[in-house]
């Protein structure tokens, strides 16, 4: 009997530190999975404001083509950030903030 229950206890033991052991892989799976979903997101984003801006350097070509280059500049950052982004690499806050920011185009009568 004795020896029943240390294999009993012993396998209790074994469960108790693979499951301790598993705990950290299963949250980091957890978070690689939320970072990915939080990168499509952002990607979504960042595609949606290059396409908009690559859209407004055109349509200011003839019209104040000023603009023109400063849009399509702004396009470059985005696309940067976008290919970065689907290599895997991290991006700051800062540079995807510097890139969505338009307000210096709007005080030279962008949009």
């Amino acid at each position: 009997m004795n020896t029943r229950r240390f294999g009993s206890g012993a396998l209790v033991i074994g469960l108790v530190i693979g499951v301790m052991l598993m705990t950290p892989v299963i949250a980091e799976s957890g978070q690689q999975t939320g970072v990915a979903q939080n990168n499509a997101a952002l990607i979504k984003q960042l595609e949606q404001r290059e396409m908009q801006d690559r859209g407004n350097a055109m349509s200011f070509s003839d019209s104040n083509n000023s603009l023109e280059p400063m849009y399509s500049m702004k396009a470059d950052k985005l696309q940067t950030l976008i290919d970065k982004l689907n290599r895997g690499e991290t991006v700051s806050q800062a540079d995807v903030n510097d890139a969505m920011d338009n307000s210096w185009i709007k005080q030279l009568g962008g949009y």
